[in-house]
């Protein structure tokens, strides 16, 4: 914070204090130094010069030769405030001598990097990084510099700079670091150098005093792959160790995800036990390894393939072999195939006999073995038995199959007779001890068997009586007295049918009874309903195959329509709940479900708008109504009445009915919006620019908000700005805020102020907010202004009449903000305003 200055001349030594025009900002203050003596006895003030200070502790150059030989500057003390409204005479002088140092920690000159950080590829060889002086001195400036961190390693493994000291000859103004690079062709990150200045002699450090050198990677990514494409391997081998080989050794650490899956070989703990995985080749490391775990089983089988992939690597390229196979050769024998026993026995009436054949141990392979009759005493082609040559086949991992002998039942009387089953010719196994089988058939033709004709029947509900047959197997010369009872299924008796039981009985050389059965007829929709009539233990003969008879009783009602008892129905959104009822149009005997969604309606479900409970309905037998229940959410938002569509679909046991839709109508009740701005001013630079005025809702809207708005003030429209927004604004359903855009213009008129008042009016779908109307108030910023002041010296005759030159901030009406130009970098053509050096300062136009 600038407080006091003053000056002195070898050649004349006048009073100088602080002008109470003092300007002062956070980073930036501007200073004019006013002359409190006159100069020769000349009471009246003048300008002297014109300094720029940045930093509470530097004085910067006073950017004028004709200065910097006769004026001197010096900072302490005191605030601004200490100085507002008093003369510039008021503060007693401080004496600074020609060539001597402004003060404490105060110099003319900085020395710092000229850019805070820089990158270069690791194979340029060479980084090159500026550092600069503020400007070029008469003295010689020495700065050090030195590494002071990064994670690039010095000593030639990443760069071979240690640190030394950096000269600037009088004049010289900028200087080149060099930092040799090393190019170590390993493929890492991008590293940093930190360099850093200190211990400057004739200048200060400046702001960059370190710089950050990214050293960038360019080598090539190395490549992830097998050692080799395939390998084989026994069965019994264990673990198979697969090498994976990275190209070249990699700085950073290489992931590698793997899978591994069966070619021919089956996983899961069959034929191998390995899945997935990652391989990580840590930064030095070219060599990991993949173990596949194969399981040594017991089947024979054919040698089988288990691949190994690699996947997309990290920090890596795939190789040229990115798939592994590993053959596994199989070391089981092969299985022996026989009949699991040598003999056996059936009954002629039995239908027939499974003879079952077997192999020593489950085969990985297709065993087949062909078989044939070769022997007995029995007549094949259907009189005894049916067989035929064959061929029998065990898929892999099965263990047992039979060859199924068809009986004859001839009816005649007879001995027991023989069939000799033999194997022969296997593939993918060798014959066992058995053979050969032999099948004896027992003869059962004394007793007939007593059945029923048929295992089931269906039959109508309205068919009254109904007979189920039923049939000895052959004549008796005995009568034969056949029990049977009725058991209900789903058909209850006394209710769908009149029967309990009973016995039948067969009259010598009588072959077929019938069993009478009444039904019971209802108007009841029903399932399809069952009864079973069993035979029990004949005399005289045996129980045949078909000792049950089901009679399925198919009902002839029709089935009941499941509707709702009205197609539409309202209430309010207040919390609550709605009954939205269905009905069956009659009785059912069964049980009746209808699901039911919604499938329409502007209303929203899921807790937003509403709850609909359950999916489905479920009507016991007997009854005929049900409610689907609704649960309403009340919110605070304004919008449109909104109805819920619920349909009736997928019925079971019933027919949808003419109301199968209901339409709900919610009925809003919650108020309109408030429309109003989101605050009430704001202030911006006159500069070509868009500024948003936001319009806010008190809450959302599901309808479009329309307010037309209308704007006065000091501001003029088309000249200082425009409104790029239609009138009326519209706020869309759903959001919550509009812009209005007004875009600002930059016009070259020196102005005041300026301000845009922008006021809503009655909305539609809205209520007017409590913040009606926005203020926009353009800060002028035009006329960035020239100035020229002559510069006599009384004394030093050889600077009469030269010129320096200023450029004001802000215009010279309202004296303010300006800093020195160098005098060269200005043209008489280009100044607004000139000041003039006479009984006082006066503004003339250029």
């Amino acid at each position: 914070m600038i407080t006091s200055l003053d000056h002195y001349s070898e050649v004349y030594p006048p009073k100088v204090g602080l002008s109470s025009r003092l300007v002062s900002t956070e980073d930036a203050a501007q200073i004019l130094w006013a002359q409190t003596a006159g100069l020769a006895g000349d009471s009246s003030p003048g300008i002297l010069g014109l300094g720029l200070v940045k930093d509470p502790n530097v004085l910067l150059d006073m950017a004028m030769d004709q200065l910097a030989e006769s004026l001197a500057g010096y900072a302490s003390g005191k605030s601004r405030g200490d100085f507002a409204g008093e003369s510039p005479g008021k503060f007693p002088p401080k004496t600074v001598y020609r060539d001597k140092t402004i003060g404490p920690n105060l110099s003319l000159y900085t020395v710092a990097f000229s850019l805070p950080s820089s990158t270069g590829k690791e194979s340029s060889g060479t980084a090159s990084v500026e550092v600069s002086l503020s400007s070029p001195s008469s003295q010689v400036v020495t700065v050090m510099y030195g590494v002071t961190g990064g994670k690039a390693t010095g000593g030639n493994e990443d760069f071979s700079l240690t640190g030394g000291t950096l000269t600037f000859a009088p004049g010289e103004e900028r200087k080149i670091l060099e930092i040799p690079l090393t190019n170590d062709n390993l493929h890492e990150p991008d590293e940093t150098i930190v360099l850093t200045l200190s211990d400057p002699e004739n200048a200060v450090l400046g702001r960059i005093s370190t710089h950050s050198f990214t050293i960038v990677d360019d080598d090539p990514l190395p490549s992830v792959l097998f050692s080799r494409a395939d390998a084989r391997v026994d069965e019994g081998a264990g673990p198979v160790t697969v090498t994976v080989l990275l190209s070249e050794v990699s700085g950073i650490p290489v992931t590698v995800p793997y899978s591994v899956s069966g070619g021919t070989a089956t996983g899961e703990e069959i034929d191998y036990s390995q899945r997935e995985g990652t391989l990580t080749f840590q930064p030095g490391e070219t060599k990991k390894s993949i173990e596949v775990h194969l399981v040594d089983d017991a089947r024979n089988e054919a040698d089988e393939t288990v691949k190994v992939f690699l996947g997309a690597p990290g920090h890596a390229l795939l190789g040229e072999i990115p798939k592994h196979t590993i053959t596994t050769v199989d070391d089981d024998p092969i299985p022996v195939v026989s009949f699991s026993l040598p003999a056996s026995s059936g009954r002629e009436g039995s239908g027939g006999s499974l003879l079952e054949v077997s192999l020593s141990a489950p085969s990985g392979r297709e065993v087949t073995v062909d078989y044939r009759v070769t022997g007995g005493k029995a007549t094949g082609g259907g009189i005894d038995y049916g067989l035929v040559s064959g061929t029998m086949t065990f898929p892999p991992g099965e263990r047992k199959r039979s060859i199924e002998v068809q009986f004859g039942d001839d009816a005649v009387h007879e001995e027991a007779e023989t069939i000799v089953v033999t194997l022969f010719d296997p593939e993918n196994a060798v014959l066992g001890e058995n053979s050969a089988h032999t099948l004896t058939i027992m003869d059962d033709d004394p007793l007939p068997s007593a059945s029923f004709s048929v295992a089931s029947q269906r039959v109508e509900e309205n068919a009254g009586m109904v007979s189920v047959e039923v049939l000895l197997s052959e004549a008796s010369g005995m009568t034969v007295a056949v029990p049977y009872t009725v058991s209900e299924g789903t058909a209850m008796g006394g209710t769908d049918y009149i029967q309990a039981g009973g016995v039948l009985f067969f009259s010598p050389g009588k072959t077929q009874k019938s069993i009478q059965l009444t039904l019971l007829e209802d108007t009841l929709n029903e399932g399809n309903e069952t009864l079973t009539v069993f035979l029990g233990a004949p005399g005289h003969a045996v129980q045949g195959p078909i000792a049950k008879h089901v009679v399925n009783i198919v009902d002839d009602d029709p089935l009941p329509a499941v509707l709702f008892s009205r197609n539409a129905s309202s209430g309010k959104e207040r919390p609550g709940k709605a009954l939205m009822e269905v009905f069956l149009s009659d009785p059912s005997g069964r049980v009746v479900t209808v699901d039911h969604v919604v499938t329409g309606g502007t209303a929203t479900g899921g807790g937003l708008d509403y709850i609909l409970y359950g999916e489905a309905l479920t009507f016991l037998p007997g009854e005929i109504t049900k409610s689907i229940e609704i649960q309403f959410v009340e919110d605070a938002l304004h919008e449109k009445d909104k109805t819920i569509v619920v349909t009736l679909s997928n019925p079971a046991n019933a027919d949808l009915g003419e109301n199968r839709t209901h339409s709900f109508t919610l009925v809003d009740d919650d108020p309109f919006p408030n429309v109003s701005f989101s605050r009430a001013i704001q202030r911006v630079e006159e500069q070509a620019q868009l500024v948003p005025v936001p319009v806010v809702l008190s809450s959302v809207s599901e309808e479009d908000v329309s307010v037309p708005y209308t704007f006065t003030g000091s501001a003029t429209v088309g000249e200082d700005f425009g409104l790029l927004t239609a009138n009326p604004l519209i706020i869309r359903a759903g959001a919550r805020s509009a812009d209005i855009l007004v875009s600002v213009n930059d016009d070259p008129v020196k102005e005041k102020d300026e301000s845009i008042t922008i006021s809503l009016s009655d909305p539609d779908n809205g209520l007017l907010g409590d913040i009606r109307d926005h203020v926009i108030t353009i800060a002028a910023n035009d006329g960035r202004v020239m100035a020229v002041v002559p510069f006599y010296n009384r004394t030093l005759r050889k600077n009469a009449g030269e010129i320096m030159a200023l450029q004001f901030a802000n215009q010279l009406g309202e004296l303010g903000v300006f800093s020195v130009l160098d005098p060269g970098e200005v043209r008489t053509k280009l100044l607004d305003l000139r000041i003039v050096q006479e009984d006082g300062l006066s503004l003339v136009n250029a």
